[in-house]
């Protein structure tokens, strides 16, 4: 007589990733599909009512003087900080190898490790 092959009572591995999903689902998802949908209505953020007006607020949006000024200083910020950044790992990374490298060559000496 053949044997039976018991199967293995394990859960399936997308049950450990479910946690996670739905919490970036509630956290991310769902307020992204938010903003979305009330960018093409005229909701003021403070009233129960509001109506579609489509491409309208895009299009008032691209005559407004502000927004050149906001694109602008948001690039300014982005690309400083980008700058900034990289220069103080640069200089971190730099200190790290050279503190490093002094304290090999303190164990070793000229015996070369």
């Amino acid at each position: 007589m053949a044997a039976r092959v018991r199967r293995a009572r394990t859960a399936p591995p997308w049950w450990f990733a479910l946690p996670a999903l739905l919490l970036f689902a509630f956290v991310v998802l769902v307020p992204s599909v938010r903003g979305v949908h009330y960018a093409f209505t005229d909701w003021n953020g403070l009233d129960p009512d509001f109506s579609f007006v489509g491409l309208a607020n895009f299009s008032e949006m691209f005559h407004d003087p502000h927004v050149k000024q906001a694109i602008w200083h948001t690039l300014l910020i982005a690309v400083s900080i980008t700058v900034v950044q990289n220069a103080l790992g640069l200089l971190l990374a730099l200190g790290v190898d050279t503190a490093i490298k002094s304290r090999v060559d303190h164990v070793c000496g000229s015996r070369g490790c």
